[in-house]
Order: C-alpha cells, then structure tokens, then sequence
C-alpha cells in the first residue's frame, strides 16, 4: 500500500529503461519515416504552389504545420505558481490527513487509540490463522508488510479508530505469486435501482459489515510474509506462510470475493446475470460491495433467514435499518414510503480538507464586485 522502496525496484526500473528505449527506438523510426512523408509532400506543395493562380492560393486551406501553430494554446499568467499551488492540493488531497502510516500516527496527540486499534487488529489475525510460523526456505522471499491507521467519521460526526496490516502488493512479481486479480463490485445504478425498489413495494432493509472481510479468503499461492514490526509473538528467526489473504495482496479481493459466492449458493442463493454482486434466494436479494451488505426481503422475517446465512460464516456487524452506505446518507421514511439519498459527511470532509469548514455561504460562487462581460 505505501511506495515502493528504491532497493526493492532496482531490477524492474532496469528492465523498464530497457523497454522503454527500445520503444524509443521504433517511435523514432516510425518519427523519421512521418517527417520524411512530411517533407515530401511539402516539397509537393511548394511546387504546386509556384504554378497555381494567386486567387486559388487565397482559397487553399492552410498547410498542416500552420494548422498546428494556430492550435498550440498560449502562455497563460496562471500556468506557474497557480500551476502549481493546484497541483499540490490535488496531491494533498488524495490520502486525506486521516489516513496514515503507523509511522506517522505516532506523532499524533491519538496515537493512543491508533495503537489499540493495531493491537485488536494484530489479534484478530492470530485468532483467525491468517499464517503458519515457520522458516523461510531456501531460494523464497519475503513480501513487506505495513501497519496503517486511519480514522473513520460516522455521520453523526464521532470518530472511529481503525488499523490495518497490509501487504505490499507492488512488490509482488506477475505471474510468480498470482494469476488472476479481477474482483467485481456493486454498481452505484444497481443500489440506487434496489433502494428505489425497497421503497416503492415497502420491503424490509438490512444492512451487514462484514468483519475482515480480505481475511476470509483462502491463499493458493506460497506467500511469505514477516510479522507486524512492534507487534511480534512467535518465535525469532520464523515467518509467516500465509493461509489466508491480507490486504494489499493482489488476489485478495478476487478470493474473498469468491469465498463469499460460495457460501451463497450453497445456502441456495443465485446470482444475476447482469450483476454479479447481486444475489436472490425467492424474495430476498443480496447486495454487496465488498465488505459491506445490503440485505432485502419482503417481510423481516426472510430478511433476518438472508442475514444469518452471513452471521453463520462470517464474523459480521450487524447495523440494522442501513443509514450510511458507500458514503451516501439514507434518509428513509417508511411510511411516507420516501428515501432521500445525499452526501453532508463528504461534503463537510472536503471543506474541512481544503479549510473552507469556517467559510460563509454566499449565493453566487464568485466575488463581490466582479464584473461579468460576454
């Protein structure tokens, strides 16, 4: 999940400039033979042009290197320190300053409860036989691993420590550790159609947040991993051969993805043709993005037979009539059969983000004063 180190990347930057100049060198080919036709053809038209007539000459389209000059846009006052001051919020902005390396949260005045998060975290893995101690063969290497915090605003706006052990993903070599690492996930159109179709006909609504979800899946491939650095228990000089996925691997989305379809269709569950995230048992349907689920019925009663299907599996959360879902407030009014579906938290997030949470609201997005011309 972090960058990848330069000691770790040495031999694919290698390979990477090797491809890249040989690619260098059939652009720069196929550039000389463009320019060469360029040139001809110019020569062409220079020829022609000496023997046409000077009114055909006022009619002809211009040539296509003055086609180009006309189209290279200008030099705007802009493009320096406004340039860059943008870039640099766009770089600010994609983390987010809830998200950090463990490293990091230390420095924080909460660290406290970042790291009983990374110990509740460290001990769910223990418990699940996530890995096998054992030591490392000859000839196999070890995959880094990285402890990240990160807080979670509920609506109600109390916060929510969380940590996690991810693996990093970007050292693995395709086609040596994995093969395939494509994992479908919900439409955003398939859950708007489904909450519609909840409010329309007056269907019971469930929601489940499955509890590490990534872990669940089983691994297939021989994967070496150390132990979280600061929260070691077994044995020095052992690693860990990992049995289920972590997050950060490449195929643990596919695997807890497939996983979970099977615990499905053996409770007699089907999935749809056209939403592979989508799953009917009769009345009851099944949505899921990942870790979180969507549970529909027409009465409760076969809401809670869909929801115990999981529980039984799965370690799950079970949060009741959904309100939050994806980062979308549910506001539903079962008796005025309405649901109204908005986004406050996220917009609150991005002006606290930007420091815009103090700002007045005008009605116009512009100055005062600012005079508008066509």
């Amino acid at each position: 999940m972090g960058p990848a180190e330069a000691n770790d990347g040495d031999d694919s930057a290698d390979d990477g400039m090797s491809t890249s100049s040989g690619d260098t060198d059939s652009s720069t080919s196929s550039a000389d033979e463009e320019e060469a036709d360029e040139h001809a053809a110019s020569n062409d038209e220079e020829e022609a042009d000496e023997h046409a007539a000077p009114d055909d000459d006022a009619r002809r389209p211009p040539r296509r290197s003055r086609r180009l000059a006309s189209r290279t846009p200008t030099a705007s006052p802009h493009t320096g320190a406004m340039g860059l001051y943008a870039w640099a919020l766009a770089a600010g902005g994609r983390g987010g300053p809830d998200k950090l390396r463990v490293y990091e949260a230390r420095n924080e005045a909460d660290w406290p409860e970042f790291d009983a998060a990374c110990e509740v975290e460290v001990q769910a893995l223990w418990d699940n036989g996530t890995w096998e101690m054992m030591p490392l063969p000859d000839g196999k290497k070890v995959i880094r691993t990285e402890l990240l915090c990160e807080r979670k605003r509920e609506p109600a706006g109390e916060t929510k420590y969380k940590g996690r052990l991810v693996v990093r993903g970007d050292t693995q070599i395709p086609y040596m550790p994995y093969t395939e690492t494509w994992a479908p996930v919900a439409r955003y159109t398939t859950l708007r159609y489904l909450l519609g179709h909840c409010t329309r006909n007056d269907l019971a609504l469930l929601q489940l947040d499955v509890a590490t979800a990534f872990l669940n899946g089983e691994v297939k491939e021989v994967i070496y991993i150390k132990e979280p650095l600061g929260c070691e228990r077994g044995p020095p000089g052992l690693v860990c051969r990992l049995r289920k996925a972590l997050y950060g691997l490449k195929q643990a989305a596919r695997a807890w993805y497939y996983k979970l379809r099977v615990t499905l269709e053996q409770a007699g569950f089907v999935v749809c043709e056209a939403e592979e995230c989508l799953f009917k048992r009769g009345t009851c349907y099944i949505l899921i993005y990942v870790d979180d689920l969507l549970i529909s019925a027409r009465t409760m009663a076969h809401a809670d037979a869909g929801q115990s299907v999981m529980t039984d599996a799965f370690k799950c959360k079970n949060i009741g009539a959904p309100t939050y879902f994806l980062g979308l407030l549910i506001d539903r009014d079962v008796k005025g059969q309405t649901l109204r579906l908005h986004q406050r938290q996220y917009v609150a997030t991005l002006l606290t983000r930007f420091g815009l949470a103090d700002a007045n609201p005008v009605l116009l997005p512009m100055g005062v004063g600012v005079h508008v011309a066509k």
